[in-house]
């Protein structure tokens, strides 16, 4: 049974208090509200502080960075775990297809699309809020090249059989990736969506309770993981094939830097590539396996080394 949203890992991302003393939606220090929307699935937040526009989700009195951009520059990244996930672009053996399930504000998808004109990029977003917003203050638009879908990123690949040189995987409900895209079955899904020689790309906290199980799970289905250090978020590379060595990577990040010239450089994102200790006890995440106990017994026990010291 495939589980919609009813577990989701917690992100490392931005987190600042949103409500004043009457219970309000109130900008963090002097930024601009532009937009307050409850969707069906998130409350959203648009804020213009200087030359930066922010798209923040709310959870429980608190607000989550989702996407960010520099007015006037729609090739600067400002999240530095966005500009990992463009190392994709360096392990995939093509580039015509690209899918980005997540579109927030649209800041990677379309960053990629500028860089790679002959590309076809293709964003999935399942609350039409979100993709309104974006286009209201993210600066995308559909146009050759770029379209968006308004749907569950699975259901879009379980209903489909396009497939795809590369899969960006960045989707957030609030602070959570939706559980029903960390699974077994979900990354086999994938892996049956991509062409040969293609990738998956995905963002996951590394502090999160079941991180080492997210990671064995992606790992339980392809052949080779590797995985990119940012700030508070480490990026996973996921592929199937001969093991692409080192010098290999930098060599095409080059070509490719050369070629199109990625607004951050891909050979200096290559060099944060880290090698990541994981359990071995890590469990395997499948679609009729929702660790909640599991989750409720490590948090019980986090809670106790916290009050420890």
């Amino acid at each position: 049974m495939v589980l919609l949203g009813l577990l989701a890992l917690v992100l490392a991302i931005e987190v600042v208090s949103f409500l004043n003393d009457d219970g309000e939606v109130a900008p963090a220090g002097g930024e601009e509200l532009l937009a307050a929307v409850e969707s069906e699935y998130n409350n959203i937040y648009v804020y213009r502080d200087g030359p930066h526009v922010t798209m923040r989700f709310g959870l429980n009195d608190e607000l989550y960075t989702e996407s960010k951009m520099v007015v006037g520059d729609e090739l600067e990244l400002p999240v530095p775990y966005t500009r990992l996930m463009t190392v994709g672009v360096v392990y995939a053996d093509r580039l015509d297809d690209i899918l980005m399930i997540g579109l927030g504000g649209g800041r990677t998808s379309w960053y990629l699309h500028r860089h790679l004109p002959a590309a076809s990029v293709h964003a999935v977003e399942l609350d039409p809020d979100v993709v309104r917003l974006a286009m209201e203050h993210f600066a995308i638009r559909e146009e050759p090249g770029y379209r968006i879908t308004e749907a569950d990123g699975r259901l879009v690949l379980s209903g489909s059989e396009e497939t795809w040189d590369l899969v960006l995987v960045d989707a957030y409900r609030g602070p959570y990736v939706p559980f029903h895209l960390l699974t077994q079955q979900f990354y086999e899904l994938v892996r049956s969506r991509l062409n040969a020689g293609g990738c998956v790309v995905q963002n996951i906290d590394p502090g999160s309770m079941v991180f080492d199980s997210a990671i064995a799970t992606v790992a339980s289905v392809f052949d080779h993981v590797d995985l990119y250090r940012a700030l508070g978020n480490t990026v996973v590379v996921a592929y199937d094939g001969p093991t692409k060595a080192v010098e290999e990577l930098r060599e095409r990040a080059a070509a490719l830097q050369e070629e199109h010239g990625l607004h951050h450089s891909l050979p200096d994102l290559l060099r944060h590539r880290a090698l990541v200790p994981l359990s071995e006890e890590a469990r395997v995440l499948t679609d009729d396996f929702a660790p909640v106990n599991y989750l409720k017994a490590l948090e019980r026990h986090n809670q106790g080394r916290r009050e420890d010291g």
